[in-house]
């Protein structure tokens, strides 16, 4: 995020943004792609309690791998897509950023670090 002063915490970005060519196993090959659909959501911590952000309005591109852990890509969204489930906090979230001067949230994915093995496995971007 390029407005670390506004005050909002971005704890995870990138929910679901993969391609539809990528295998979420570490013992697979990843295949390169272009994200155009998915989820990206950050967790909020307010003073009048925890909240959730979330936009499907995502655009990005992944490069593949011979396994998840080199994975590399980017994602972004529109900050004024972003919704909480409040409309005045949405308000206040598009002031804060600043979404007028700097539209566009982007995450830059430069590491990937899988816990366990299998079909499913945890990961952290």
């Amino acid at each position: 995020m390029r407005n670390g002063r506004a005050g909002w915490r971005l704890a995870i970005l990138a929910l679901g943004l993969w391609p539809a060519e990528l295998h979420a196993q570490s013992t697979h090959p990843v295949a390169n792609g272009t994200v155009t659909e998915g989820t990206l959501s950050f967790d909020g911590h307010a003073s009048a309690g925890d909240f959730t952000g979330t936009t499907t309005n995502v655009a990005g591109e992944m490069k593949g791998a011979e396994g998840i852990e080199g994975v590399r890509g980017w994602v972004e969204a529109p900050v004024a897509t972003l919704k909480t489930g409040n409309d005045r906090r949405d308000r206040d979230l598009n002031k804060s950023m600043e979404s007028d001067k700097y539209p566009t949230m982007r995450f830059d994915l430069d590491a990937v670090t899988v816990s366990g093995t299998g079909d499913s496995v945890p990961a952290t971007l």
